[in-house]
């Protein structure tokens, strides 16, 4: 039986292909590429198939030039709307993050006394201090940032894209709670600042407040065994405000417990993370953030990160990474937090495999990546990403607070190019160009590095979008495994 071809117009577009009938009044048959595989034909090269879920069509071009140039299109036609449909579904989730983050920001603004400023009671304070879970003004705001951030670590309400997690003290501490602890000896309110108050008054009050903890009262047992068990009982019983107590009283919270749960020498750190569940989040990330405990070990070895893969605690995890715990300790058997994770199968421990690869790849290539920039990418779990407003040129430092924790540093002046190798990234962060020459992309997006400008700005394209190239800082990305 011979077979009789038959010429019809045929379109590509936007993931689409659209096959015209041989009359007019019959409509299209338009086929969605991401539903289709093209095959070359074995037997004949200049022809090729189109297999639908339901049908296969079969193609002859004029010749096996043409016949290719048609494979290759329908092939990246398709591979642009598949990243089309993850960027859509990626920005879906994005877009439902950030409501559920401004959602709760609200409920934060909403709280006892958030509605002004926890130091001088100016109206509608937009700064929030990470670690202590409260609202300050502007003003103030740049003396806590003076403090350094073992005082206090300042983001913008604002300004900066805030993950849940860094919400989760101020959604349980507040100003008015905070200030019956850390104010409760104040003389008279006139020796509070107010928001006409020069910036020395403001600063010597805030420096008292927070450094000096001046105007604290001493309320829990003056014995340092009983403060100790106080301490644990808090952690214990989900009481965020007994532990800021002991912090206020400049309590070490790093200090071993008097009765471990596993391992003598466990820290309250370790307790709060065995314990943990989602209630209890804040605990962990008040001692995360304040009683420098991140790097303490058990009578085996065991950091609060080792205890995070011993009992599975994902979310623990998360906190402390965003810390910069350092994965690399062993205990006394060797292992590290990882080989414990991977030993015990707790694959919802992926965020240690995430950084422990990435740091395998920076030690082999030291100048591409540092280490912070590595940990940061075990966090896209938490949806926490640098805010392009916060930052006025990537070659500068973030404006807002300590971002410079949380965002790539600041790099120097672009060299010449070298086209002597080749990558795949992923991007960290979202990165909008400053100029011509320069590649905007959003976070999770895979680049191609097609070259290095020097060792902090490379050149590529956006994998499956050629168009798309430019040069951009390595420190918004970071290496896939090959």
């Amino acid at each position: 039986l011979r077979k009789v071809w038959q010429k019809r117009k045929c379109t590509v577009r936007n993931g689409y292909f659209t096959i015209s009938h041989s009359t007019l009044n019959r409509l299209p048959v338009k086929l969605n590429l991401l539903t289709c595989q093209v095959k070359p034909n074995a037997d004949d090269k200049k022809c090729f198939d189109l297999i639908s879920h339901n049908r296969t069509y079969h193609f002859l071009a004029e010749d096996e030039q043409e016949c290719n140039i048609w494979i290759s299109v329908l092939s990246n036609s398709k591979e642009e709307a598949l990243n089309v449909a993850f960027k859509q579904a990626h920005d879906k989730d994005r877009y439902n993050m950030e409501n559920l983050t401004g959602a709760i920001i609200e409920e934060i603004k909403h709280m006892p006394g958030n509605n002004m400023c926890c130091d001088c009671s100016t109206p509608d304070p937009a700064w929030l201090s990470i670690n202590l879970g409260v609202l300050i003004c502007i003003e103030c705001s740049g003396i806590h940032r003076e403090l350094g951030v073992h005082h206090s670590r300042i983001q913008s309400l604002a300004l900066d894209k805030l993950a849940t997690s860094e919400l989760l003290l101020a959604k349980n501490i507040g100003n008015s709670r905070f200030n019956d602890i850390v104010e409760a000896n104040l003389p008279n309110s006139s020796s509070k600042p107010t928001k006409d108050s020069a910036m020395t008054h403001r600063k010597h009050f805030i420096i008292s407040k927070y450094v000096d903890r001046k105007y604290v009262i001493p309320r829990i047992m003056r014995s340092p065994v009983a403060k100790l068990k106080n301490l644990e009982i808090a952690v214990k019983e989900k009481d965020i405000f007994i532990l800021l107590q002991g912090y206020a009283e400049k309590m070490n919270l790093s200090e071993p417990v008097l009765e471990f749960s596993q391992e003598p020498r466990e820290t309250l750190l370790h307790l709060a993370v065995l314990l943990s569940d989602r209630t209890s989040l804040h605990i962990v990330d008040f001692l995360v953030q304040n009683s420098g405990s991140l790097l303490k070990q058990t009578s085996k070895g065991n950091t609060p990160l080792h205890y995070c893969s011993l009992h599975n605690k994902p979310e623990c995890i998360k906190l402390l990474l965003r810390a910069k715990a350092n994965i690399t300790i062993t205990n006394e058997a060797g292992e590290t937090a990882l080989d414990i994770a991977s030993l015990l199968n707790h694959t919802t421990c992926k965020d240690l495999k995430v950084v422990d690869e990435a740091l395998k790849i920076s030690s082999s290539q030291p100048s591409e990546l540092s280490e912070d920039s590595w940990q940061q990418a075990a966090l896209e779990g938490m949806d926490s990403e640098p805010n392009q407003n916060s930052r006025e040129n990537h070659r500068a430092s973030s404006r807002s607070s300590e971002s410079s924790d949380d965002i790539p540093p600041p790099l120097p002046k672009r060299g010449h190019m070298n086209t002597s190798f080749l990558h795949r990234v992923r991007a960290l962060y979202d990165c909008q160009a400053d100029h011509e020459d320069e590649l905007t992309f959003v976070a999770g997006e895979i680049i191609i590095v097609e070259g290095q400008e020097d060792s902090n700005w490379w050149h590529g394209r956006i994998e499956g979008y050629p168009h798309r190239k430019g040069v951009f800082p390595v420190s918004f990305v970071y290496i896939l495994p090959e």
